[in-house]
């Protein structure tokens, strides 16, 4: 029979914020801090039982929904440079990550600033290129499938991620 052990802990404000500054600082990399401090943040929430209900831990979940929302901000604007630096150069495969990495709406809010960071001319030369392998990408799907309406991704060298990714950037620059 094994005995339950178990190890109180004390979190105060002070502390706590003195941990996450810590954090921000000791680690260059903003997805795993911001991951850190959602962890914490869930952790604490799912331990602290009846103290959930008390000013200190409102006061904790502050400071954490704080550095929080800091990390995701950063996060946004890294993903941001990123996309317009992959858009301006045409890496598909970069696109892709970056769509990949993040939900659609997280994917639309780094789009759309990226986007807006550009030139009008950056952006017509954008909306161009994307358009034209979109349609061509598309087509050759079509051409794959053998069937009317039918894409078949399989059957061609394209990735079924990047023609997503670039199909919502189309979407998003045609209604511009």
């Amino acid at each position: 029979m094994s005995k339950i052990t178990e190890i109180n802990l004390k979190i105060t404000s002070d502390n706590l914020r003195k941990f996450c500054q810590e954090v921000d600082v000791g680690s260059a990399n903003t997805s795993r801090k911001h991951a850190a401090f959602m962890a914490l943040e869930a952790f604490i929430s799912r331990h602290a039982g009846t103290d959930a209900h008390t000013k200190a831990y409102c006061d904790i979940q502050g400071i954490l929904e704080k550095f929080s929302v800091a990390t995701r901000a950063q996060l946004l604007a890294e993903n941001a440079s990123t996309l317009a630096s992959a858009l301006n150069k045409q890496e598909i495969h970069l696109i892709a990550r970056t769509f990949s990495s993040v939900s659609r709406n997280g994917f639309q809010q780094i789009l759309t600033r990226a986007i807006d960071e550009m030139t009008g001319t950056q952006q017509n030369h954008i909306r161009q290129w994307i358009a034209t392998w979109c349609s061509t990408a598309k087509q050759q799907a079509e051409e794959a499938s053998g069937y009317p309406d039918t894409l078949d991704f399989r059957n061609t060298d394209i990735d079924l991620i990047e023609y997503t990714a670039l199909s919502e950037i189309n979407s998003l620059l045609m209604a511009r």
